[in-house]
């Protein structure tokens, strides 16, 4: 068991944005998907910190991995998350094996292909390298739960550079003062 696993998991049950975008993305057979990243650990902060569960966040992210995926079916599974949402919530759904068409890595150069969803997440800053999957909360954290649980934002420059890493420190830190930012690399 993960180090705070079981707080995590009853933390996260409480978020009924989270549990409708699981159950979502269960129905659409989204493959290798993940609910994952800022909507994880924005809502353990709201709640470690006293907010009310959804506040100051921007939208759910759901990340998925399929290479065969046409921009049709892409548009397709986009509407039908909304559509099954009510829209409830803003949707950031990226499919990871697509990253590098459109993402730079830190030396402005193209990122590598992505192999899984996983390999989307080890790219994150470690308290954003969260990603859950199904009502019992399988758990992806390559970093573990600490650096959530401890408000602790470390930089990762697997594909991130400083400026990246500052800029969003600053938009954190202003939504939750609590939070503590390491220097850059």
């Amino acid at each position: 068991m993960i180090q705070h696993e079981a707080q995590f998991k009853e933390l996260i049950s409480n978020s009924g944005w989270i549990n409708l975008a699981i159950d979502i993305a269960g129905t659409l057979a989204l493959p290798n998907y993940y609910i994952a990243g800022g909507v994880v650990a924005q809502v353990i902060w709201n709640q470690l910190t006293g907010q009310e569960i959804h506040s100051h966040i921007k939208d759910v992210d759901v990340i998925y991995f399929d290479a065969s995926e046409s921009k049709a079916l892409r548009a397709e599974r986009e509407a039908s998350f909304m559509a099954l949402s009510k829209n409830q919530f803003l949707l950031d759904m990226t499919n990871q094996a697509f990253v590098h068409k459109w993402c730079s890595n830190q030396s402005g150069g193209q990122v590598k292909p992505l192999t899984s969803a996983e390999q989307g997440i080890d790219t994150w800053l470690s308290a954003f390298a969260v990603g859950i999957r199904g009502r019992d909360y399988q758990i992806y954290a390559p970093y573990g739960l600490t650096d959530l649980f401890s408000m602790q934002l470390r930089p990762n420059s697997l594909q991130m550079g400083e400026a990246v890493y500052l800029k969003m420190v600053e938009s954190y830190t202003q939504r939750w003062p609590k939070l503590m930012a390491e220097p850059w690399l």
